[in-house]
């Protein structure tokens, strides 16, 4: 049985009793061998700053890294798809997001990649071509708001006042 199951009085009784010896010597040997155990489990625990460097063997842990997944642009796809489809741009960023997705999904990570940077490329035209309407949108509104407004006390100024 595991010693760290029972409580030092269990223990003590135990060895007492099994052993005819001093009672003072057994509850020593029990305290100095708890002693010991837990100093070597804290010493089996390192900070992370005291972990061995590449190239030195030891007892740390091994990383082994990952490969990134590439991004499949789908979240801005569909953004483009719902607010502006400039030339159905955002229909096709979107098609090629979702290629993206099958092919990461598949374990190919260079076509996801690819397919990926294809639809970030479509996805940036269309913006630039949402924003660059908008700009003319607001320009054109603004000129036309203030045509009115110059040529409506003109057209106005030959009825007769009421007020």
């Amino acid at each position: 049985m595991s010693q760290d199951r029972f409580p030092e009085s269990v223990w003590v009784w135990i060895c007492c009793n099994l052993r005819s010896c001093n009672k003072g010597r057994q509850i020593q040997d029990i305290q100095q061998h708890r002693t010991r155990t837990a100093t070597e489990m804290q010493s089996s625990y390192r900070p992370m700053e005291n972990l061995p460097l590449q190239g030195v063997t030891g007892d740390g842990t091994v990383v082994v890294p990952m490969p990134e997944h590439p991004k499949d642009y789908i979240v801005w796809s569909m953004s483009t798809l719902y607010f502006g489809n400039p030339f159905c741009l955002g229909l096709l960023a979107f098609y090629f997001s979702v290629k993206s997705r099958d092919r990461k999904m598949v374990g190919d990570l260079t076509g996801a990649k690819s397919y990926g940077s294809t639809a970030c490329c479509i996805n940036g035209w269309a913006l630039g071509l949402i924003i660059v309407t908008a700009i003319i949108i607001i320009i054109a509104v603004a000129v036309l708001v203030s045509a009115v407004t110059s040529y409506a006390p003109k057209y106005y100024s030959n009825y007769p006042n009421r007020y």
